[in-house]
C-alpha cells in the first residue's frame, strides 16, 4: 500500500470512528459556492486540487426522499447535502453528491480532497435516494458511494 493510500485509509476509518460522537449536534457548515461543471475533457488528469470547491447545502425530509423516514434517530435538520468533485473510472473530474451529518461535512471534504488528489478512481456517487426505495443493496451492486441512508437493521435498530 502506497502512502496516499494509507492516509485515505486512516482519514476514513478516524471518519467513521468518529462519527458517533459527531451526531451530537453542532453548529451547521455554512454553504459554499454554487456549483459549476467541473469536468475537463482537455485536462483529465487530476490536478492537485479539485476543480471546483465543494459545495454544501441543508436538506429537509423531501429532500432527502426515501434515505429518510419516521423515527430516524437523525432528524434532516443535522444533515447536509455536499456536491464535490471526484475522479472517474474514465480520469476525468466529475461532481458527485453525499448527505451526512453536519459535523463530519469538513472531514468528509477533506477525505475526498485526499482522493481526488490521489487520483483515486470513483466509479459514481450519487445519494441513495437515487434508487428504489433508497435500496443500499442496490446502490452497491451499481457501484455507488453513498453516505446516509437511514434504515432499520432486521434486529430493529438503526444502521449505523
Amino acid at each position: 500500500m502506497g502512502i496516499a493510500t494509507v492516509r485515505v485509509c486512516a482519514l476514513v476509518v478516524g471518519l467513521f470512528a468518529g462519527c458517533a460522537s459527531a451526531c451530537a449536534g453542532g453548529p451547521p457548515e455554512p454553504v459554499g459556492a454554487p456549483e459549476t461543471i467541473s469536468a475537463s475533457p482537455q485536462n483529465p488528469q487530476p490536478s492537485a486540487q479539485p476543480e471546483q470547491p465543494a459545495r454544501v447545502q441543508p436538506v429537509d425530509a423531501a429532500a432527502l426522499g426515501a434515505s429518510w423516514r419516521p423515527g430516524c434517530p437523525v432528524a434532516p435538520t443535522e444533515l447536509r447535502r455536499i456536491t464535490l468533485s471526484y475522479i472517474g473510472f474514465d480520469g476525468r473530474s466529475h461532481r458527485g453528491q453525499l448527505v451526512v451529518h453536519r459535523d463530519v461535512v469538513s472531514d468528509v471534504i477533506a477525505i475526498f480532497g485526499d482522493l481526488y488528489s490521489a487520483g483515486f478512481p470513483i466509479e459514481k456517487m450519487r445519494t441513495v435516494d437515487h434508487y428504489p426505495r433508497a435500496d443500499d443493496e442496490l446502490s452497491m451492486e451499481d457501484d455507488n458511494t453513498s453516505a446516509f441512508n437511514c434504515r432499520p437493521l432486521p434486529s430493529g435498530s438503526w444502521s449505523l
